[in-house]
C-alpha cells in the first residue's frame, strides 16, 4: 500500500525561517507530511502537553542547528532540544542537520551570550554522540540533503505511516469506524466534564460591588497631576473582559480600555479646564493590579509568546460566560 509518513520539523525559529520553508516543501515533495512549531504560537504548558503529543504520533523527527540554541522552556533548556530528547525517548527515528561552520554564519543569526553557545555547543556534541547528525552548510543544499537523508531513514527504519481510507482493508475499516464513533462519544462527555464552573476559593478575593482606587495620570498644558478614581470590580470587568475574548489582548490594550473608562467617569469639565488637560492614562502598575486581580478570578489567563516575549490576556470558558451574563439583557421584572 502506498503510504504517507509524517515528518516533525524541530529547529530554533527566528534565524532558520526560510530554512525550516524551504525544507519543509522537501517534505511535500517526498509526499511527507511535515508539521512543526509552526502548529503552536504558544510555548507554554498546554502546547508543550500538545506538542509531545504531535512528536509521538509522528513517523520520524527532524532538527536542523545553526547559529542559535533556541528559545528556552521553563527549565532552561531550549525547546528545540526538548522536542530533541523527546522524541528520542519516545523511540520516534530521528535525524539532525548541523551546520558545519558557525563561525561562516552572520552574527545577527548567532547567540551573542556565552551560556547560549555554550548550550548549542553542549546540545550539538550530544546529536553527535547519537550519530543522528549531517552537516550543511548554505540554505540552497539543505533540502536536498534533508531528501536524501529522510530516504535513507525511510528505508532503513519502517514506520506505519498514514495509507488511504479507500485502499484499507474492510475489517480495518470497520475497526477505524468504531474508534471513531467511541472517540466521538468520549469528546462528548469530556466537554461536560470540562463545562466552566466557577473557581473554588474567590469568597476572600474583591469583587462584584467591592471597590478599587486606581490613579488618573492627567497631563495638562502646564502640569501633570494625578486623579485618584474609585470604581467597582464590576464595572472594571465589564470593561476589560470583551477585549480578552478570542485571541486575546495585550497589556497595551488593557491599559487603553482602562485609561479611557477611568476618564469617562472620573475626569469632569470641572477638573480639565483649569489645568487645560489634553491627556490622561491609567499607572501601569495599576493595570498590572487589575489583571492580576481577575486572574486570580480565573477570569483571565495568560498566554506568553517566547518568540515575542509578549504576553497575551485571553478570557477562560468561565469568564467568557461570566462576562457573557454581565452584558446580557435582563428580563424585565414582572408588574
Amino acid at each position: 500500500m502506498d503510504r504517507r509518513y509524517q515528518v516533525f520539523v524541530s529547529s530554533p525559529y527566528e534565524d532558520l525561517q526560510e530554512e525550516r520553508r524551504a525544507v519543509m516543501d522537501a517534505l511535500l515533495r517526498l509526499d511527507c507530511i511535515p508539521t512543526g512549531m509552526e502548529l503552536f504560537p504558544a510555548a507554554d504548558d498546554d502546547s508543550w502537553t500538545l506538542i509531545k503529543d504531535f512528536i509521538q504520533r509522528c513517523d520520524y523527527y527532524v532538527v536542523i542547528l545553526a547559529g542559535r540554541y533556541g528559545s528556552l522552556g521553563p527549565d532552561g533548556k531550549s525547546y528545540t532540544e526538548m522536542e530533541y530528547d523527546f522524541a528520542v525517548e519516545a523511540g520516534v527515528p530521528a535525524i539532525a542537520f548541523l551546520h558545519k561552520d558557525i563561525g561562516a554564519i552572520p552574527s545577527g543569526k548567532t547567540d551573542q551570550s556565552d551560556v547560549g553557545s555554550r548550550a548549542l555547543a553542549a546540545f550539538r556534541e550530544k546529536i553527535q554522540r547519537a550519530r543522528h547528525a549531517n552537516p550543511w552548510s548554505s540554505s540552497g543544499e539543505l533540502p536536498g540533503k534533508v531528501v536524501l537523508g529522510m530516504l535513507s531513514l525511510i528505508r532503513t527504519k519502517r514506520r506505519p505511516g498514514w495509507v488511504r481510507a479507500d485502499v484499507v482493508p474492510e475489517e480495518i475499516k470497520d475497526e477505524m469506524l468504531r474508534l471513531r464513533q467511541e472517540n466521538e462519544s468520549l469528546a462528548k462527555e469530556l466537554a461536560v466534564a470540562k463545562r466552566p464552573e466557577i473557581p473554588e476559593g474567590l469568597e476572600n478575593l474583591a469583587q462584584g460591588t467591592d471597590t478599587v482606587k486606581l490613579q488618573l495620570l492627567c497631563h495638562g498644558e502646564t502640569e501633570s497631576r494625578a486623579l485618584p478614581v474609585e470604581v467597582r470590580w464590576d464595572d472594571l470587568i465589564r470593561v476589560v473582559l470583551p477585549v480578552t475574548v478570542g485571541n486575546g489582548a495585550t497589556e497595551e490594550a488593557v491599559w487603553s480600555a482602562v485609561s479611557d473608562f477611568l476618564k469617562r467617569v472620573g475626569l469632569s469639565e470641572d477638573f480639565v479646564e483649569p489645568y487645560g488637560i489634553f491627556s490622561w492614562n491609567v499607572s501601569t502598575n495599576d493595570v498590572r493590579v487589575v489583571l492580576n486581580q481577575m486572574l486570580a478570578l480565573g477570569l483571565i489567563e495568560a498566554q506568553p509568546n517566547l518568540d515575542t516575549r509578549e504576553t497575551r490576556w485571553l478570557a477562560t470558558p468561565y469568564g467568557a460566560r461570566t462576562g457573557s451574563r454581565m452584558v446580557a439583557i435582563k428580563r424585565l421584572a414582572s408588574a
